[in-house]
């Protein structure tokens, strides 16, 4: 989780998870420390569409807009109490204690009292397992401080001094996706928002003297003609567009630098599943190892989707099966937890050649391709510059418990599109945390404490009205084409608001900034 971009986030969190589980899958653990017959999460929270039935119980309500589902209402103790049904939209407040009262709970929900008085949660963690997530987490959170800052003290290239820059070529590094992780924005110039990835196109190197990671960027070479149709052929499966574009001289490797994850064509072709289209790009001579701006290749994009020609397609002309974007991991990893579909098959796929790479050359998986070594040696490189960007600048804060960060435009710790790649960072982690929570209250309570370390929330929240405020308003952030709301950091403020102290850090850090949210000011950056 230090190695800033260069090792892929969900996968590096799903093996410590693994660690610390014991190689047991997490649902199946968690659900195992839980009590006979008790839900994990003490608060129902079943949630129905106005029209459906739910129970107001008279005498067991404390406030009178709750309700419960009917599961919780029969599983209850209401004999002879006066009750009404409702039928608005909403959602069960069994186990709440400031809705509810608990002689009303079903024995599903509601914690425990423990001797001390104080609240047991489920699931019953074991000292040494609530030990090793209370450190994964803090880790965690630390990391997303850095990215959010990193985010919010971006600059744009046109901002960033010319020596800062990478070695990147007008062609630049490639992006996907719209769907999901390979995430595309709207046709045109500009492109549209992306989700997604992994880390920059190529680590930085500078501080460190070493060189990009080889295929990280087009080499410079002289002006071509206009990419724009070969990148909009690829796009929309305009294979006679294509091929004329590339007969006139057009780049192969060209990439989209107006779109937030600068795809190259084949990166389009490997999203949409365009199989003929993307023979022509590797007829052509297009590299299947260029990397987007969250340092995903054709493989992994094609992975995302499920395409298995396309996986067969890039595999079959020399694709990396082995190379870790910044968020997910490796493209196997992509196949069998982020795939909309087709990802058993996909997986197997790559499996299969993963181990055919692997017994080609059994000296180890560093000298598989020249690729993997010098991507080995650019994240190594990366490494120092990725830990040297600290989390929480103090002119931001107000708090000096960790080092401020160096300037992001001295030496971009995820590339030339260090901004949006860095929101991505953070998205993924958010959304990462907040699966995490929904395995238990016990679980909730170690996040909310690590959450409720200053300060981490206003930091947050300054990013999340950064992501609301179009682009080209003041405050908005850098780099981006569109308004991309924040909505994982809802989700996961929801899940935690069950603890007074995070509950009452929120509601502080949001008066704070309640200048920033009606937009008299910017957010601090």
């Amino acid at each position: 989780l230090e190695q800033a971009g260069t090792v892929g986030m969900k996968e590096a969190l799903r093996q410590i998870l693994l660690r610390i589980t014991g190689g047991a899958e997490a649902d199946a653990f968690f659900k195992e420390l839980c009590t006979y017959g008790k839900h994990p999460q003490s608060v129902c929270n079943k949630t129905w569409k106005r029209g459906s039935i739910a129970y107001r119980c008279l005498v067991c309500e404390i406030d009178p807009t709750s309700a419960i589902c009917p599961d919780c209402f029969r599983a209850g103790s209401h004999a002879n109490h006066e009750y009404r049904i409702v039928q608005s939209a909403g959602c069960c407040d069994c186990g709440d204690e400031t809705a509810w009262r608990r002689t009303g709970f079903c024995p599903a929900h509601g914690c425990a009292i423990g001797a001390d008085g104080s609240k047991v949660y489920e699931p019953r963690l074991p000292a040494d397992t609530a030990a090793l997530l209370r450190d994964t987490l803090d880790v965690a959170f630390e990391r997303l401080a850095r990215d959010c800052l990193i985010t919010l003290q971006w600059q744009t290239d046109d901002a960033t001094p010319a020596g800062a820059a990478h070695a990147t070529a007008a062609g630049a590094s490639a992006g996907a996706g719209e769907a999901g992780a390979s995430a595309a924005g709207t046709d045109g110039e500009t492109g549209g928002s992306g989700s997604a990835g992994a880390p920059a196109a190529a680590p930085s190197a500078c501080d460190s003297g070493a060189a990009p990671a080889l295929d990280a960027t087009p080499a410079p070479g002289p002006a071509r003609t206009d990419p724009r149709p070969l990148l909009f052929a690829a796009r929309h499966n305009e294979l006679p567009v294509l091929k004329a574009a590339l007969a006139s001289g057009v780049n192969p490797d060209a990439a989209d630098t107006h779109h937030d994850c600068r795809p190259t064509a084949l990166h389009w072709a490997a999203q949409f599943g365009f199989l003929q289209v993307a023979k022509a790009l590797l007829d052509a001579g297009a590299s299947v190892h260029l990397l987007n701006a969250y340092r995903q290749t054709p493989l992994q994009v094609a992975a995302f989707e499920g395409h298995l020609p396309l996986i067969k397609l890039l595999l079959s002309h020399g694709a990396d099966p082995f190379h870790s974007d910044m968020i997910y991991g490796s493209a196997t990893y992509i196949a069998e937890h982020e795939a909309s579909h087709n990802g058993p098959k996909a997986a197997a796929l790559l499996r299969a050649a993963v181990e055919a790479r692997r017994s080609a050359t059994p000296a180890g998986l560093g000298q598989l391709t020249g690729k993997a070594e010098v991507a080995v040696a650019a994240g190594a490189a990366s490494k120092a510059g990725g830990a040297a960007v600290g989390a929480v600048a103090a002119e931001a804060s107000g708090d000096s418990a960790v080092a401020p960060p160096r300037s992001a435009s001295s030496c971009p710790p995820y590339g030339a599109a260090t901004g949006p790649a860095a929101l991505q960072m953070v998205r993924g982690m958010l959304g990462w945390l907040s699966a995490l929570c929904q395995h238990g209250d016990s679980i909730r309570e170690i996040a909310a404490a690590a959450a409720s370390a200053p300060p981490l929330l206003r930091i947050c929240l300054s990013l999340r009205i950064a992501c609301d405020r179009p682009k080209g308003v003041p405050g908005s952030i850098p780099g981006l084409a569109v308004a991309q709301p924040l909505s994982e950091l809802d989700e996961l403020c929801q899940s935690l608001l069950l603890f007074d102290t995070f509950r009452e850090r929120l509601i502080a850090d949001s008066l704070r900034l309640y200048n920033c949210h009606i937009g008299l000011t910017p957010p601090p950056g």
